[in-house]
């Protein structure tokens, strides 16, 4: 799945960004810090101990699920810790969310039933999809994310959108411009009432 999610983060301009936290040990004993930035890459995490730089083995550790640094290495009140990392606006669980949501409508428009499968995105039980539909994939995914899309174009299909489009309507009209490019002409209207959730 990263690469869709490689894509999709292309489309909707979540790049990197480079975050710190400056953290000043008051010597309580506790030495659970929470990062200033959500969406930590971890392996990007760099740690400097009174500004050396400081090693994670045995000294500190990352927790995703709180977001913090925690250290076990030795710290004395007033030492200064500062971390650096590059991070996301959006999690790679919110994506994966939004890629299965996008293959939900894929699939009720009934182009074709791609279905996430350890962890990457397949057709029929075995087939990887091609280039063109990993781009269907992540615009579909971009319009859940962010409706205000205005138009798409890749080598292969051009999609213009009008103002008053609703996100329904996009994802037809994304559906059918890939259809048109597959040289299958027609599409089925989405049935909105069964759409799925955002989470």
């Amino acid at each position: 799945m990263q690469n869709v999610i490689s894509l999709v983060r292309d489309l909707i301009g979540d790049n990197e960004i480079k975050g710190d936290t400056y953290i000043t040990y008051n010597g309580n004993g506790i030495k659970t810090f929470a990062l200033y930035d959500d969406n930590v890459a971890e392996i990007s995490i760099k740690v400097k101990k009174n500004g050396t730089i400081w090693a994670s083995s045995g000294s500190w550790s990352y927790d995703e699920d709180i977001n913090s640094l925690v250290v076990f290495g030795t710290l004395n009140p007033n030492d200064n810790l500062l971390v650096t990392y590059t991070y996301n606006k959006y999690s790679t669980t919110e994506l994966e969310g939004n890629i299965k949501n996008a293959l939900y409508y894929i699939s009720v428009a009934q182009y074709k039933d791609f279905v996430v499968c350890s962890g990457n995105v397949i057709l029929d039980g075995v087939t990887a999809p091609t280039v063109a539909e990993y781009r269907l994939i992540a615009l579909i995914t971009k319009i859940i994310i962010d409706p205000d899309i205005t138009g798409y174009r890749t080598s292969e299909v051009t999609i213009n959108f009008n103002k008053s489009d609703t996100k329904e309507v996009k994802i037809e009209k994304s559906i059918m411009g890939f259809r048109s490019f597959n040289g299958i002409i027609g599409f089925l209207p989405l049935d909105t009432s069964i759409a799925p959730s955002e989470e």
